[in-house]
């Protein structure tokens, strides 16, 4: 699972990489010395501050709509599906790829 997590960053720089749902995948990121990719999450709680190891603050999903990556990283296998529908639903988004963790895994 770590070395399907670390592939999906692998051709692209991690600044250009969001994980959605970023507190689920904290600790594999860490360890796989994934620090630079961006962050995005629903919960107003965590946006526009830092969770520990990371570079950036956590977005909204507007903030990524704005600005989008070139790659999503749902991590999420609770709401995965329905994140990464409504991603996929979104024009300016329509450029990015977009895996769920359950996506890496199968």
């Amino acid at each position: 699972f770590k070395e399907r997590i670390v592939d999906f960053f692998k051709d692209t720089k991690q600044y250009n990489v969001a994980v959605y749902c970023p507190l689920r995948g904290m600790n594999l990121l860490y360890l796989s010395g994934i620090s630079d990719c961006r962050l995005a999450d629903d919960n107003p709680n965590l946006q526009n501050k830092f969770l520990p190891t990371f570079k950036k603050t956590v977005e909204s999903f507007n903030e990524l709509k704005k600005n989008p990556p070139k790659k999503i990283l749902v991590y999420s296998r609770t709401f995965g599906d329905l994140i990464k529908k409504r991603c996929l639903e979104t024009k300016e988004l329509k450029n990015c790829e977009i895996k769920t963790v359950t996506d890496l895994v199968n």
